[in-house]
């Protein structure tokens, strides 16, 4: 095989992922559907489409990498010191970072031929667009995590080190003959106009789904939460707030009072997810990989004997984000055994109640606050920002604050890491914003190569024309 962007596509028992999301499907095969019939019934495309929902769950998605890796890479964790696993992460050392081309491109290559073939598909117009809405909401998630790791940001460029975003595949493939070996990287500017689009489309699509499928499928909640995500990273600030306002009314996820706040993260599903990654029992991870394992040594609230581990623990800068009754600090707990100097993040505690097993947000409605209030302050709005920063800091037991200027945005970033921490902002959020990571390995500045991942080798292997990042 010659080319890796689509690394499974060309055994075609392997398009379709096993394990689909979905118990209302019961397809045979479950675990391969042929490619001449896979997509001519309805159930079969749906079968597919839970199949992309199920790429999610990959060790370098969000099964493990794109929520504990941002966290290493920046400030916000340190390595324990027990194992060599993500120990060059934790150090940022040259090569080590992201790997999410694979599965990411797998993934794009799977919705596109779900929506090539929807339409000669034999089915109700219903289905077709509930369909192609989930698809096209999928691929941009997947095409949105694929240039935040590759390539620089819209609000953070680099003119003298931008090698382009990366390539954008609209067409599916199935034989190798499919393949356009002459496809490069696309410019920044046309991967977030091929996102949008897809967004865009997908919140039309939508229309009328009913929330009861939230958050472990798309919903046009979902979508106009990642939307307003997807607009802050391209600093389009008035987008952020209209797709943060349509998210907020959609009737998708609950802020939480702060008496609710740690509780939240011991339910099967999150009452805050916009947008979560479904994972049953017959999907655990295992103890080696599992965000469990990576960031605690414990199995649970009551474990007393550790039981992995605990790669990714807390850093003291992180630590010393948290005020005084600030209730978010109460999922911070010491860790056991070789860890029990050590403060460990227990976002991800066997939640489910097996060992290893938790569903895992993408979007919580917390974080709609908060890239709006950062919206608005670059709007020059500090009297709304401040509205919804103090929306934030009283329901995590913080009292309202009276802020202007650069100490209210400061408060902003402030209230955003700790918030978000470990569940894989840290790094782009810093990244995004072109600053420095002060870190006890070694400072990181935005203007070091490191910042961007290395395009996989096997790619530039196959196809030159994918310009690799400078310093690789």
């Amino acid at each position: 095989m010659r080319n890796r962007i689509f690394p499974y596509i060309l055994s075609a028992s392997l398009i379709f992922v096993s394990g689909a999301c979905n118990d209302l499907l019961d397809v045979e095969p479950t675990h391969a559907i042929d490619s001449r019939t896979a997509l001519t019934s309805m159930e079969a495309v749906e079968a597919a489409t839970n199949g992309v929902y199920a790429r999610l769950r990959a060790v370098q998605q969000y099964g493990r990498d794109l929520v504990a890796l941002p966290e290493l890479l920046s400030d916000n964790a340190v390595h324990s010191g027990r194992g060599t696993t993500l120990q060059a992460e934790a150090s940022n050392s040259p090569g080590a970072h992201l790997e999410t081309w694979e599965t990411g491109y797998a993934a794009i290559n799977e919705a596109n031929l779900i929506l090539e073939a929807l339409g000669p598909l034999s089915a109700p117009q219903s289905f077709k667009n509930s369909v192609e809405g989930q698809v096209r909401f999928l691929r941009a998630l997947f095409y949105h995590n694929l240039v935040k790791v590759y390539a620089f940001d819209p609000t953070a460029n680099d003119p003298t080190r931008n090698r382009g975003g990366v390539p954008l595949v609209r067409k599916g493939v199935i034989a190798v003959g499919d393949i356009d070996y002459a496809k490069g990287r696309d410019a920044v500017s046309e991967v977030y106009r091929f996102i949008y689009e897809d967004l865009t489309a997908a919140y039309q699509l939508l229309e009328g789904t009913d929330n009861a499928r939230a958050p472990h499928f798309a919903t046009r909640g979902a979508v106009a939460a990642f939307f307003s995500r997807v607009a802050l990273y391209n600093g389009d600030y008035n987008k952020v707030i209209s797709e943060a306002n349509l998210a907020l009314k959609s009737g998708v996820g609950q802020l939480q009072p702060a008496a609710n706040v740690v509780a939240s993260w011991r339910t099967d599903v999150h009452p805050e997810s916009m947008f979560e990654v479904a994972v049953k029992p017959t999907e655990n991870i295992g103890t080696n990989e599992s965000l469990r394992a990576t960031f605690t040594t414990r199995v649970n609230a009551e474990g007393k004997v550790a039981v992995s581990y605990g790669h990714a623990v807390v850093s003291d800068a992180l630590l010393s984000d948290y005020e005084a009754g600030d209730v978010r600090k109460e999922l911070i707990w010491k860790g056991l055994g070789n860890n029990s100097s050590k403060n460990e993040m227990t976002k991800f505690f066997s939640r489910g109640g097996v060992k290893d097993l938790d569903n895992i947000p993408v979007i919580r409605v917390a974080e709609l606050y908060l890239n709006r209030a950062e919206a608005y302050v670059r709007l020059d709005q500090a009297p709304l920002a401040l509205e919804d920063l103090n929306t934030i800091r009283v329901n995590r037991g913080l009292p309202a604050v009276s802020l202007s200027g650069e100490a209210l945005y400061d408060e902003i970033l402030k209230q955003r890491r700790v918030e978000l921490a470990f569940e894989g902002h840290r790094w782009f959020d810093m990244k995004r914003l072109a600053r420095t990571m002060y870190k006890e390995t070694g400072n990181i500045p935005h203007s070091s190569y490191r910042i961007l991942a290395r395009i996989p080798f096997r790619e530039r292997n196959a196809n030159s024309n994918i310009a690799q990042n400078v310093g690789y």
